[in-house]
């Protein structure tokens, strides 16, 4: 999911994209949250092998269980990590706000992110850099 171009769109930066797509959807997670429902998270992401703690700490979980996978963007095959972590559907904005950060330093088009709770699956791409 890595690309070294920076995403445009009406003149905005790919910065600035990540900023107000992470923002639109952390919008809807508040206005649609089931508050004290478990959940669980999971953030796709390539595995640069930067520590993924300080990541969690600024988001605020005190921790996650960390996966290595395989994956494959544009036919290249990458490194990727899956980040699992267990809380409630009121997490899901500072998750989804996490995933964006990652996808800055990782500089990457999209950090998917999905979640699973006792209403159902679901899924929110996260655009970076």
């Amino acid at each position: 999911m890595r690309n070294a171009h920076t995403n445009s769109m009406h003149g905005q930066s790919g910065s600035t994209l990540t900023r107000g797509l992470a923002d639109a959807q952390v919008a809807h997670a508040a206005r649609t949250a089931g508050d004290g429902l478990p959940a669980v998270y999971r953030v796709y992401t390539e595995d640069t092998r930067d520590a993924f703690g300080p990541f969690l700490d600024r988001a605020g979980f005190a921790g996650a269980t960390l996966f290595s996978a395989t994956g494959l963007y544009n036919g290249v095959v990458e490194r990727g990590i899956v980040i699992e972590i267990l809380g409630t559907l009121a997490d899901r904005a500072r998750v989804i706000r996490m995933a964006a950060d990652i996808a800055d330093v990782n500089k990457q088009t999209e950090v998917l992110v999905s979640w699973q709770s006792s209403r159902g699956f679901d899924v929110a791409r996260v655009f970076g850099k």
